[in-house]
This record gives C-alpha cells, sequence and structure tokens, in this order.
C-alpha cells in the first residue's frame, strides 16, 4: 500500500527521500516532536520494513502496522489513491503541500481509528465526501487551501471529537450549517475565503473557540 500511495503521488519526483534510483537527498525527519519522527527511516521502496520508510510510523513491538503517515512539502503530485483506506490502523495522515490533485477518495471511512486527517495545501478537487463524517474519532480534519466544492454537510456535527477544523481558502457554496452545538470540544474553526452565504451560525458561536475565522461582507 505504501508503494502505492508512492507511485500515485509522483514518487519518483519528490524532492525527499525518493527511491534509491532517483538520487535524491533523504532528510528524515528529525524534530522529536513530529508524529512522522524516526532516526532510522529509509528512502521509499528500500528493501527494509515500510514502517522504516520516510514518514512512516509503527508502534515498536506491536503488530508492525503502520500508524502515522506524515509527508509534507516534498512536491507531491498526481493523486490519493483509494488503496491507503486499508491501513486499518492507521492514526496519523497528513499528506501537506504539493500539487495533489483529484477528489478525496470516499472509502476513507474505513480508517476507522483515525484522529488526525490533514491534506491542506493540495489541490484536490470535488466535493468533501459523505463518507468523511462517519470517521466520528477525528480530532482533527484540515482541508483548506485546495479546490474543493460543493456544501458543507450538516453531518460535520457528527465529528463530536473534533478539536481543530480548517476548510478556508477553497470553493464551498451555500450555508455553515448550524450543527455544532455537540461539538463542545472544538477550539478552532476556520472558513474564510469561499462563497459561503449566510450568517455564522449560534452553535458554532456559542462554544467559545479560541479561534474563529470567516468572512465579513461588505455594506
Amino acid at each position: 500500500i505504501m508503494a502505492t500511495l508512492y507511485f500515485a503521488t509522483g514518487g519518483d519526483d519528490w524532492t525527499n527521500c525518493s527511491q534509491e534510483s532517483t538520487g535524491t537527498v533523504c532528510n528524515i525527519v528529525d524534530d522529536t516532536q513530529q508524529p512522522g519522527y524516526n532516526p532510522n527511516a529509509v528512502r521509499f521502496l528500500d528493501s527494509a520494513d515500510e514502517c522504516q520508510w520516510y514518514g512512516a510510523r509503527c508502534v515498536d513491538g506491536e503488530d508492525q502496522c503502520i500508524r502515522i503517515i506524515q509527508i509534507e512539502n516534498i512536491q507531491q503530485s498526481g493523486t490519493l489513491p483509494s488503496e491507503i483506506a486499508k491501513l486499518s490502523e492507521l492514526r496519523f495522515l497528513a499528506l501537506e503541500e504539493g500539487t495533489i490533485g483529484g477528489t478525496i477518495p470516499s472509502n476513507l471511512d474505513e480508517l476507522t481509528n483515525l484522529l488526525f486527517l490533514d491534506l491542506d495545501a493540495q489541490e484536490l478537487t470535488g466535493t468533501i465526501p459523505e463518507t468523511i463524517f462517519d470517521i466520528t474519532t477525528l480530532w482533527t480534519l484540515d482541508l483548506n487551501e485546495n479546490r474543493l466544492t460543493g456544501t458543507l454537510s450538516s453531518s460535520i456535527g457528527d465529528l463530536t471529537e473534533l478539536v481543530f477544523f480548517q476548510i478556508d481558502n477553497n470553493n464551498m457554496i451555500g450555508t455553515i450549517p448550524d450543527v455544532f452545538g455537540g461539538v463542545a470540544g472544538l477550539g478552532e474553526a476556520t472558513f474564510e475565503d469561499n462563497n459561503f452565504t449566510g450568517v455564522m451560525p449560534a452553535s458554532i458561536c456559542q462554544i467559545g473557540l479560541s479561534t474563529l475565522q470567516g468572512d465579513c461582507a461588505l455594506c
């Protein structure tokens, strides 16, 4: 599955840790506070276990299932493969700052343990799949700076564990649904630079967020 992710997102053209034959550098995630930190990381497609490939983490001594994928700002392109949903123990998925296009796979709800989904600063198109809101374990849903369209589903209110939500800088339309009353732990939500209409719903204003950003219409 990790090899599929590599080829689907233009791995040979990445600027870091592509397969050996590409001649790219391989600088590991060296910040110990980052989820993808692994001092023993190797290039993608190396003969070592996939748990050691750049940006991937498993839990040492357990089942060798990938729990974390953090790959950012290395010129990823192509599309996000649906096969990634087969990583059933995945908790953290961050693919940021590239040109990944196409739509968000509709089967990501198979990631029933996922806590963190960050696909920001890519070129994703289409609507947010309704199935995303079935991942009720999510703490973070970060989709800003893409080319997403359509409306924001009222099913966002089903993500009752959500703490961080960003959808700014897309092409979303319609109104922001008034369904945030059950998302009491939400601390940050950003909606600006879309084509939303109407007012900010009372349910989100009453939560007491530390950060709430939206657009204000000119009179």
